[in-house]
């Protein structure tokens, strides 16, 4: 399979891009497995578009994610579930540099 990678700065507006999105499901989501779920589909492809450089955006994703979301608690956003959206925005940590890493990996060749 053969993706041509793209610059760096495209791909950190991809990322603050997906993080956005990822947020607003965080917040809406009834389940805590719905935002894990796309947070490893999300940092899969992070690492097939960059494989030299997937895992900082991998990073720079799930920082985001948690300055997001305590930027939406603090402007008054309520989450439909509050202790599984937190937890969730701050499990995503791990998932999100393990898939990118993966995928950086597995198709840097």
């Amino acid at each position: 399979m053969k993706i041509s990678p793209i610059s760096f700065q495209k791909g950190l507006f991809i990322t603050l891009f997906f993080c956005l999105v990822q947020i607003f499901i965080i917040y809406r989501s009834p389940s805590v497995y719905i935002p894990l779920g796309i947070c490893i589909l999300i940092s899969f492809y992070l690492g097939l578009i960059a494989p030299k450089k997937g895992w900082i955006l991998g990073l720079i994703q799930a920082s985001s994610i948690i300055g997001l979301y305590w930027l939406g608690q603090k402007l008054g956003f309520e989450a439909t579930k509050p202790q599984e959206a937190e937890f969730g925005s701050h499990i995503l940590l791990f998932p999100s540099m393990v898939a990118s890493f993966l995928a950086a990996l597995l198709f840097s060749k």
